[in-house]
């Protein structure tokens, strides 16, 4: 019924359902827009299994990355139609699509499903119509069906009405689902134990007094790969470099590789170096996509697999969607070579601690030095390939050692002067003012926000 649907998806999604629908639904005018009204359309007879598996999902990403994700998603979900928006790219599909690319995204940061949307009347205290919202949202009993789950609320805001203060929403919005669930089950959600993700992650956002209620089907970051032992506190998180590295060419230059040696052609060797690696993370994002390994492989653990949706219809698609993902990775080892270096020996540890838990390790090489003395023995004519340059240097808003990140800074020029004639580099910045001593004029700036921080992602051709 629709009253059943309705709990798990909103208007909108239910006209695309109906349209997916259309010989099926007794009340659809040929020729017409859809005339839906909750109570009214005589489309209540469309199956709810059928019909509730089509949601609309919103997948996050760096501002300034949505196009590169737009690109990623039109690979992993051929087919599919794709809406950028600033920091996130929205689609509407299965569930199946939303297993798929929480696999295998690597510039997304989550996936979120949208469940509830609520226009909220601005002339009412602002807490009754955000408990309101919250309480008829979803069947909060069926979610939170024992006393040892818990769930969260991430909420964000802009320009409503009569609250300003995020805390209001996720002080109403736990208030009201606490409430419903009391009712439902008689017992009272736990709040989510530290350190771990609760069994139902939310986010909401509230904008011009419309507030939208997503589940958040990554739970953690997707960042957060899953192989990692150790954090850097100053590395590069793998959204951001898997986006680097889509920018750089990587899986294009891969494809040209395959399709030479598929016209029975030697596909040359393809080399990537990152001259200041730090912990790594772009070597072990590019070691990835040579191997066409999916990222989301590495986790063990996933909340919308305890949700009630998560019925057998799900679990058969989940299943295949993981065996397409181990089925896919490479069984040879890619013909790339994968330079790292760093001018701290701790860094390099780290980089092939982590290389070695994502079973990368022997497509990466590591050398100890200072940028300005790294030499790749190329030679012009030497028939060595040339280097594809993607790397994130230190810059001083991260490290507060601006000495050093200027002489660093210049010895990155010099290697790429010197050693890297006929490449391309692609090198991020959050500090305009110490890219200025790479003495280099950038062909291409890509504006992107990196933790907060507003970043550039600069491009130069080294010529001959």
């Amino acid at each position: 019924t629709y009253a059943t649907y309705a709990t798990y998806a909103t208007y909108s999604t239910y006209s695309r359902a109906c349209r997916s629908l259309t010989r099926q639904c007794p009340g659809w005018p040929v020729g017409r827009a859809c005339s839906f009204r909750p109570r009214t359309c005589d489309a209540r007879s469309v199956p709810v299994a059928l019909a509730s598996s089509i949601s609309t999902y919103v997948v996050t990403t760096h501002p300034g990355a949505e196009e590169v994700l737009q690109e990623e998603l039109a690979e992993i979900l051929p087919g599919i139609e794709t809406v950028s928006r600033h920091g996130a790219v929205s689609f509407d599909g299965h569930d199946g699509a939303m297993h798929r690319v929480n696999l295998w995204t690597r510039s997304g940061i989550r996936v979120l499903q949208k469940v509830h949307e609520v226009a909220l009347d601005p002339s009412r205290p602002a807490g009754d119509t955000l408990y309101e919202a919250f309480r008829g949202a979803l069947p909060w009993g069926d979610w939170l069906d024992s006393p040892g789950k818990s769930f969260s609320i991430d909420a964000r805001i802009w320009n409503n009405s009569n609250f300003s203060n995020s805390q209001l929403v996720q002080t109403r919005g736990r208030d009201a689902i606490c409430d419903a669930v009391r009712e439902s089950t008689g017992h009272r959600p736990m709040p989510p134990k530290k350190g771990l993700v609760p069994e139902v992650p939310l986010s909401v956002s509230v904008f011009n007094d419309v507030l939208t209620l997503y589940l958040d089907t990554s739970g953690v970051s997707l960042h957060k790969r899953g192989f990692k032992s150790k954090i850097h506190k100053a590395g590069l998180n793998e959204c951001a470099a898997a986006t680097m590295l889509r920018l750089a060419g990587l899986q294009d230059a891969l494809r040209e590789q395959e399709a030479a040696v598929g016209a029975g052609v030697a596909g040359g060797e393809l080399v990537v170096i990152d001259p200041m690696c730090g912990s790594g993370t772009i070597l072990t994002e590019a070691a990835l996509i040579a191997g066409n390994i999916a990222p989301g492989l590495y986790r063990r653990w996933w909340p919308f697999l305890s949700w009630p949706t998560f019925d057998a219809r799900a679990k058969t698609s989940w299943d295949g969607a993981m065996g397409h993902a181990k089925a896919s990775r490479k069984k040879e080892k890619p013909n790339v070579r994968l330079i790292g270096n760093d001018i701290h020996r701790g860094a390099l540890d780290l980089c092939m601690e982590n290389a070695k838990n994502a079973g990368v390790a022997p497509l990466i090489k590591l050398s100890h030095g200072d940028v300005g003395s790294l030499e790749l023995g190329r030679s012009a004519g030497d028939g060595v390939p040339s280097p594809m340059v993607v790397t994130n240097p230190p810059w001083g808003q991260r490290l507060n050692d601006h000495d050093d990140v200027e002489a660093a800074w210049r010895n990155l020029g010099s290697f790429l002067k010197h050693q890297c004639q006929g490449s391309s580099a692609h090198i991020l910045s959050g500090d305009s003012g110490v890219t200025k001593h790479l003495r280099l004029k950038s062909d291409r700036r890509v504006a992107i926000t990196v933790g907060n921080v507003s970043c550039k992602i600069l491009q130069y051709k080294m010529y001959m």
